[in-house]
């Protein structure tokens, strides 16, 4: 610290502090002019006017047109007074603003599958290897992973962590990145872990209603009419984050049927095993 300054506010003596931070405090109003200061040199205290403590204007903001912000490609179709969020972003391929709402839906459940298949079995190996015992009861005819209401929602659960953690650390996850789907902040970076996990326990509650069935299936209607109607998911407008897809083409068709293939390929391993 150069010089070491206190402020009187409120009839009490506030430092040390820099030059530098009482000009700052000047200038957003902390204390008047009027105020007295005081720094060491000095035989008595002054007023801010009269040792020279000025407040100054911060330079005028530059022209947007600089920064070369992009929008996204193409003419977006909008129902009329919504707009679409301008993407800070250049151009790489995923800048598709439609809704999409099959790719998002199975984009979800192949994550959740496969991802909740690998979870299983790593929890059924690891518990096996400790204790045979305790495997066997709850993976029994009358075990807990057997009662569909259970796993269901367990399954969900076991997901969101993993699924959190590439989505806040990519912006898209194996099943979104097979069915071309991406969530970002507006200047196209990744939203990181915590928002992540906060938008994933936001999908549990409002868009699979829990994993209970009855439940999932009504969240899942009001969901697609939302997103059909409002382009976005209120779980994502709440936040400001962005969602865009791979464009349409031979790509994106090929993948889309490769995690369809993958999709079903699931769905008919849970019924047969």
């Amino acid at each position: 610290m150069e010089e070491a300054w206190y402020v009187g506010v409120g009839g009490q003596p506030r430092g040390p502090y820099d030059r530098e931070i009482v000009e700052r405090l000047f200038a957003n109003g902390t204390f008047d002019a009027q105020a007295p200061v005081w720094r060491e040199g000095m035989s008595a205290w002054a007023s801010a006017k009269e040792v020279g403590l000025q407040r100054s204007a911060p330079p005028p903001l530059p022209e947007l047109t600089s920064v070369g912000w992009r929008a996204p490609n193409g003419s977006i179709d909008v129902p009329a007074g919504v707009r679409p969020p301008d993407l800070v972003v250049e151009d790489d391929g995923w800048q598709d603003l439609g809704p999409s709402p099959w790719s998002r839906y199975f984009a979800r459940y192949v994550d959740t599958l496969v991802v909740g298949l690998a979870l299983w079995m790593i929890f059924g190996f690891v518990l096996g290897a400790i204790d045979p015992t305790t495997l066997h009861q709850i993976t029994g005819a009358s075990g807990l992973v057997n009662n569909q209401l259970f796993s269901s929602i367990m399954t969900f659960l076991m997901v969101i962590p993993v699924q959190a953690l590439l989505l806040g650390l990519t912006g898209t996850t194996g099943g979104k990145w097979l069915f071309g789907v991406r969530i970002t902040r507006h200047d196209g970076k990744p939203i990181g872990v915590m928002p992540a996990l906060t938008r994933e326990l936001e999908v549990f509650l409002k868009g699979v209603g829990l994993g209970i069935p009855i439940v999932a299936l009504i969240t899942q209607i009001v969901g697609y009419r939302t997103l059909v109607s409002e382009r976005q998911t209120t779980w994502d407008a709440d936040h400001a984050w962005v969602v865009t897809h791979r464009p349409p083409g031979t790509v994106a068709t090929t993948l889309f049927a490769v995690g369809l293939i993958i999709w079903v390929g699931a769905v008919l391993y849970i019924k047969v095993r």
